[in-house]
């Protein structure tokens, strides 16, 4: 019987999301990305005045599978470092957020600015396959009864 309570627990445990691992090397961040074929989600940051953005505080065991599909990379741009990746990414202000495509070869979003924690799950769970979602169609076909 103690053998079916540690299986049960073993595999409970394996059910549950991993713990959202954030990386500071965007090179190795790239790297992963590429070789298992992941979406690489990059948030550029400025630490020394508090800009962070919301994704760190969704780090949390209950969002953690909204992060899992992503290799995560933070940024800081008090580096130098930090301010060559803001600068290859064009980033137009902190936070700010790139997404790519599995593998990290294109861009598949990007945004500065603050995002609500809503808007930060609806973003994560559109992109997680590394595709860009089929876009929303806003009109209505009229249909003619003449």
């Amino acid at each position: 019987m103690n053998v079916t309570v540690a299986l049960l627990l073993t595999f409970a445990a394996a059910a549950e999301p991993a713990e959202a691992t954030w990386m500071n090397d965007y090179g190795a961040a790239l790297q992963i990305a590429r070789d298992e074929n992941r979406p690489l989600l990059v948030v550029i940051e400025d630490a020394e005045r508090g800009v962070r953005a919301e994704a760190v505080k969704l780090s949390s065991t209950a969002n953690d599978a909204l992060l899992a599909p992503y290799v995560l990379c933070r940024v800081d741009i008090g580096t130098s470092y930090g301010q060559k990746v803001a600068a290859a990414f064009k980033a137009g202000g902190t936070p700010h957020l790139v997404i790519t495509d599995r593998g990290a070869r294109r861009q598949i979003f990007q945004r500065s600015g603050r995002m609500s924690s809503t808007e930060w799950r609806t973003t994560l769970t559109a992109y997680r396959s590394g595709r860009r979602p089929a876009p929303v169609q806003d009109w209505q076909p009229e249909i003619c009864t003449t």
